[in-house]
């Protein structure tokens, strides 16, 4: 009878000796239109990493953040190297958001004070892309330097013209024109 009391006064001090779980507080209300992930989502534990990734330094396990931009990659190989490839795109993605701000500006019936500046830039990234000479094949890149000549060309009249409400589509689709043929050429 004595350990039958031992074990109970050994299980009344253990019990008495925890406290309580604290009891759950309600997530925080989202914002409205924000929903939060699912009551089921909630309670299950994270999963662990695979092997492999704890192996692997932090630098070396970067995960993919979303929104993340990727870094290009000469798929064809045409370039002289990986480093020229990643300027020459960085110059035409420039390039890409100029067009894509000009059109947005042009449906906006924004003037030559607000185009203008945009389509100097343009005409840089094509002179800064146009001067890495980035192919390796000699004949591609004289083509290639042929093309931004004959584009240079046609964006400079574009950018001496007046931005207004009755010309700026065609001189819009007049810069279209000229990216659509290399474009099309090149990629």
């Amino acid at each position: 009878m004595k350990t039958l009391g031992c074990g109970i006064s050994l299980l009344l001090l253990l019990a008495c000796g925890e406290s309580p779980a604290p009891p759950k507080t309600p997530p925080a209300a989202a914002p409205p239109g924000v929903k939060g992930p699912s009551p089921s989502m909630e309670a299950r534990p994270s999963p662990a990493p695979p092997a492999s990734q704890e192996e692997k330094p932090a630098a070396q396990r970067k995960a993919a953040e979303p929104g993340e931009k990727k870094e290009p990659v000469d798929k064809k190989g045409r370039a002289k190297s990986p480093e020229l490839f990643k300027k020459y795109m960085a110059f035409m993605e420039g390039n890409g958001e100029l067009f894509e701000s000009i059109t947005s500006d042009v449906e906006e019936k924004k003037g030559d004070a607000v185009i203008k500046p945009k389509v100097v830039k343009l005409i840089q990234n094509a002179e800064g892309a146009r001067a890495l000479h980035y192919r390796k094949n000699p004949d591609e890149d004289k083509e290639l330097d042929d093309d931004f000549e004959l584009f240079l060309f046609k964006v400079r009249s574009v950018e001496t013209a007046t931005w207004d409400a009755d010309s700026s589509k065609g001189l819009l689709e007049r810069i279209q024109r000229q990216c659509i043929v290399c474009h099309d050429k090149f990629q």
